[in-house]
């Protein structure tokens, strides 16, 4: 039975207690909200969903040591306003549509001292593509950037199969109770996209995937043949970085934002890394696992069938005239 509690901490060495305390508390992304200003008000009052990590509250050791390595409240925007424990080393900031909606219109809510020290920012990629005001205002103000995460999706855009939403709900239940309470289960985490990513919306959604898979043509702006000898499951697996050179969207994009940055007149060897993640907690994680492997498992199956049919057509001689009989399956690089 796992212990519940664990009285000798203070006995173990230093050295360790450390080491404890760095993995409880990981890297977080930090949500800050700042509502549009009403007239006559610059900027209204701000919020943060992030959790606060216990171990700033825990005891003197465990605070003393968080603040020794970047912990420190940031984001106060008004003198008697709110602020926010930020790890300006380890933490991402995440700024969502109200934020970059703000910024668009040249209001910058991050005070200027924070905005220098940040290091790590991340967007919804889809509302950057319309809002280059903000995106140019971000890259000019944050002088120590060095990565800028697009989330491709976050928990509220995770379940295909689910009725859009309001603006204020999630599309996924809430698998872990007492959500409200700090467990790094509930932290959202950036996690990696792959080729199979592209297929789920159209294979988990019922009035689409037949159509889909039936007439690619229909819904992908850029079709690639996938060799017959294929391994289809390694082959949708793989992470973004080896096959991103054929992802003329999300490529595009990049040199959007690089054009951005050169146009701002910012050094060449200090532009920001532009990484295409999901923003996603563990939850969401293991859901969208699941999502992957049936989607595979729908893909191999018509992977398969056209293979077969393809035999079958070559030994009786005959010469298929339906698009998706030529090739064995497409995947498509525009979102």
């Amino acid at each position: 039975m796992a212990l519940e509690s664990f009285h000798r901490m203070m006995d173990l060495p230093l050295e360790i207690r450390y080491e404890i305390y760095s993995l409880a508390t990981p890297d977080r992304v930090v949500h800050t909200r700042y509502p549009f200003p009403t007239p006559g008000i610059r900027i209204g009052r701000s919020s943060c969903s992030t959790l606060i990590p216990p171990l700033l509250h825990a005891c003197w050791e465990t605070r003393s040591f968080l603040r020794r390595t970047g912990y420190r409240l940031a984001f106060q925007v008004t003198p008697n306003g709110r602020q926010v424990w930020f790890n300006f080393n380890r933490d991402t900031l995440f700024i969502d549509r109200g934020t970059l909606a703000l910024m668009n219109q040249g209001i910058n809510p991050f005070p200027l001292e924070d905005t220098q020290e940040i290091r790590r920012i991340a967007y919804e990629r889809t509302p950057i593509e319309r809002c280059p005001q903000a995106v140019r205002l971000a890259l000019q103000s944050f002088g120590e950037l060095e990565e800028v995460f697009l989330i491709e999706w976050q928990s509220k855009v995770v379940d295909f199969q689910a009725p859009l939403p309001k603006f204020s709900e999630s599309f996924l239940p809430d698998p872990i109770p007492w959500r409200h309470i700090y467990d790094t289960r509930n932290l959202c985490k950036l996690t990696e996209i792959q080729r199979i990513d592209e297929f789920l919306p159209l294979v988990h959604n019922k009035s689409r995937s037949e159509q889909a898979l039936d007439n690619p043509l229909a819904v992908a702006f850029f079709l690639k043949p996938i060799p017959q000898d294929t391994d289809l499951t390694k082959h949708l697996s793989e992470p973004y970085e080896k096959w991103r050179s054929f992802d003329y969207k999300r490529t595009g994009l990049d040199l959007g934002l690089a054009r951005c940055w050169a146009e701002l007149g910012q050094p060449k060897e200090k532009m920001p890394k532009f990484t295409h993640v999901h923003l996603l907690t563990d939850a969401d994680h293991q859901h969208i696992r699941q999502l992957r492997r049936i989607g595979c498992e729908i893909l191999q199956k018509r992977f398969l069938e056209n293979k077969r049919q393809r035999s079958r057509l070559a030994k009786s001689g005959k010469k298929s005239t339906s698009s998706h009989h030529d090739i064995d399956i497409y995947y498509k690089i525009q979102c």
